[in-house]
């Protein structure tokens, strides 16, 4: 059974969320940037964009300023028609130079105008520049009016900001008047200014309840508010990129998502669970609280925290979704399988209840190895150290543990792999198991490192590596007198003073424990007679 009750869960109104790669909720040539705010001034308007990563401010020169979208940053003065867009920068982009960032956004542009009939218009490419060097591009956009005679121009003037572009979008019916709009939004595209936030101290649980609030600090408020740590599943269809960087967000497929869903509500310790979920409906993202499944009708009941009506009932959101208020609960509705499916966004759960749905259900809790056996015996951890199973038993609670050793004479005797398994193979638990002459052997060290190195290296996601990293780097190059092949750490330092969990692997600390995305990462020395041993464990809870 799961326990999900949380009385304090998520009560947000509905966040404005821009989607990374995402058709859905997209503009032609980029997204509206969220927190953004603007201000009239003797010059003209100033807008400031406060997002996360995002941040700047820039000048339209002009009076009388009309907004023309209530959903896009777009306004009109003295005849023109101005749109400001930004889109994140893909990660193999992140450290290239400005001029390659925007070759690949006005790629990027090209390709999504043409399925709405705009087209490059040759040789109107022009690069220009801010004072301290940074690039900008200007070019424009071409497609046969429709419904008219008269072909449509759109100008795009673009330069790099943090890890985003920010670019500007206008428009001319003619040669003067497209003359006068590049000319423009040059002027406007050089008053931007990149704007570091101040340092403040982190926001209280107090007010992030205040504000409402997105993935990342729901994570951290739940913390605040009860000192444990939570995890969240993120589906890999709709997520942001910053969403996707958190370590304790775990991306799975949208079916995955559901039938985790419907795995917590069939399987909790509570009558009315209120397990918090995000939904996300292509331009705004709201909090629900999810109270039961009903397999006969597949339909979910939830809690909204709307006073009135609820964000995924028709008419209130953009996906179509037609939630219906339950005739005889209060403020709950119900909601198709099939509707809730297409805009759920993510699901957070403590971390005990999030490593126990491992156990229980595939997410992929032990990474490279796999969710069975007979997966993990096919990887490289298996093969590069020829394990082979020597022995089988059973714990405590009758779960099936399979001993694996190497067929290496030398080292066989001095290191084993416990794999747990339920009855169906899936894996539960992984304990390696090494001697303490093993690790301490200045003769020996280097295998046993390399053996800790790559099983918790095989074992763990790539997001665990901020709970892990520093511990594989100090395993790895913190060898006394010995240089491993002409390897040096990365960034050619380590830890000034060896971390507590590197303590433990030397043998100084009894144990240590860590939780990571979705397993319990844990160290314990054990004393024996003949010769002690340490034990890395990772471990779904069960």
């Amino acid at each position: 059974m799961i326990a999900v009750a949380r009385p304090l869960a998520l009560f947000c109104v509905a966040l404005s969320l821009c989607i990374s790669g995402s058709a859905e909720g997209a503009e032609l040539f980029g997204y509206t940037p969220r927190d953004v705010s603007a201000n009239q001034t003797e010059q003209g308007l100033r807008i400031a964009s406060k997002g996360r990563g995002n941040e700047f401010s820039l000048m339209l020169e002009g009076r009388d300023f009309k907004p023309l979208s209530s959903e896009r940053l777009q306004v009109a003065s003295d005849g023109r028609d101005v749109e400001i867009v930004f889109i994140p920068v893909a990660s193999d982009l992140a450290e290239k130079p400005d001029v390659e960032t925007l070759e690949a956004y006005k790629r990027w542009a090209v390709s999504k105008g043409g399925g709405d009939g705009w087209h490059l218009v040759e040789n109107s490419e022009e690069a220009f520049a801010f004072s301290n060097g940074k690039k900008c591009l200007l070019w424009e956009m071409e497609s046969p009016g429709k419904g008219s005679p008269q072909a449509q121009y759109r100008i795009i003037a673009a330069t790099t900001n943090y890890r985003n572009v920010v670019a500007l979008i206008g428009s001319g019916a003619d040669a003067d008047a497209l003359a006068s709009m590049k000319a423009y939004l040059r002027v406007t595209l050089l008053t931007l200014r990149s704007e570091k936030p101040e340092q403040t101290p982190a926001p209280t649980a107090e007010e992030l309840l205040d504000a409402g609030a997105p993935l990342a600090q729901s994570l951290e408020l739940w913390r605040l508010l009860t000192g444990i740590e939570s995890r969240a599943l993120l589906n890999n269809r709709l997520m942001t990129e910053q969403d996707n960087s958190l370590p304790a967000a775990i991306p799975v497929e949208p079916d995955t998502l559901m039938r985790a869903t419907r795995h917590v509500l069939r399987n909790a310790h509570e009558k009315e669970p209120m397990l918090p979920a995000f939904v996300f409906d292509g331009k705004s993202l709201h909090a629900i609280n999810l109270t039961g499944y009903d397999d006969q009708t597949d339909r979910y009941a939830y809690w909204d925290p709307w006073g009135k009506g609820s964000f995924l009932a028709a008419g209130s959101n953009v996906a179509r979704v037609a939630a219906t208020p339950d005739a005889k609960k209060p403020r709950i509705w119900n909601v198709r399988s099939e509707e809730l499916r297409r805009v759920i966004y993510a699901l957070e759960l403590e971390f005990g209840a999030m490593s126990k749905l491992a156990g229980e259900i595939p997410l992929g809790a032990f990474a490279a190895l796999g969710d069975r056996i007979d997966d993990a015996k096919k990887t490289d951890l298996f093969t590069w150290f020829h394990l082979k199973q020597t022995a089988t038993g059973k714990n405590a609670a009758g779960h099936r543990v399979a001993t694996f050793r190497s067929t290496s004479g030398q080292f066989g005797p001095l290191a084993a792999l416990d794999v747990t398994t339920d009855e169906g193979g899936r894996l539960l638990d992984l304990d390696l198991r090494l001697h303490r002459s093993f690790i301490d052997d200045p003769a020996t060290t280097a295998f046993a490192r390399d053996f800790a190195k790559s099983f918790l290296r095989s074992a763990t996601a790539e997001r665990d590596e901020p709970w892990i990293g520093p511990l594989l780097k100090q395993i790895e190059f913190d060898i006394k007198g010995l240089v491993l092949f002409g390897k040096s750490p990365p960034d050619a330092s380590l830890p000034s003073q060896p971390t507590e969990d590197y303590l433990t692997f030397l043998g100084q600390k009894e144990r240590m424990t860590r939780a990571l995305s979705l397993t319990n990462f844990s160290m314990t020395n054990l004393a024996a007679k003949k010769d002690s041993e340490l034990v890395i464990s990772l471990e779904t809870m069960r």
